[in-house]
């Protein structure tokens, strides 16, 4: 056997060790259970609040920024998060290995239908809030932590000769 026709081999035999292709009734049910927990919704959210985030950080940074530049700015960003995540489909593409590797296909089609149920349709609907207030009360602590964070940070550059 030729060395080419070696090599051609390996290399076909090479490229089925990839990841397994996902069946399409798995990829279903991601999609439907990603569409209806809510994800797809809360991927925008996340989207526009780091859009909001990043462009008042630049504009604290940047006194040229004015406030008519700062909303050009948030939607755009908006919006080129909105085409590679939801409208290209990234967050889909992105969700099938992960929950793939998490859960069977009795699995999520037991999340479908839980997310079906009453109990479902309310964590769905009060999850963004629960996230939101979550997240206030851990930057709220955050900040009251702030004096000890610094105090103990300074101490430990003193005890290691940095100051």
């Amino acid at each position: 056997m030729s060395r080419k026709t070696v090599t051609v081999i390996l290399l076909l035999g090479l490229a089925g060790l990839g990841a397994p292709a996902l069946a399409d009734d798995k990829r279903q049910l991601i999609d439907e259970m990603l569409t209806i927990s809510g994800s797809i919704d809360a991927g925008r959210q996340m989207a526009s609040y780091v859009a909001n985030s990043m462009i008042d950080t630049l504009a604290k940074a940047n006194d040229r920024i004015t406030p008519e530049i700062a909303e050009v700015l948030k939607k755009e960003v908006v919006a080129i998060v909105e085409e590679e995540f939801i409208e290209k489909r990234f967050l889909n593409e992105m969700s099938y290995e992960i929950y793939s590797r998490y859960f069977s296909t009795e699995e999520l089609r037991e999340l479908v239908r839980f997310y079906q149920t009453d109990l479902g349709r309310k964590l769905t609907r009060t999850q963004p809030r629960i996230i939101q207030e979550s997240t206030a009360a851990s930057r709220n602590h955050m900040q009251q932590l702030k004096p000890e964070i610094q105090k103990r940070v300074r101490a430990a550059l003193e005890r290691e000769g940095v100051l």
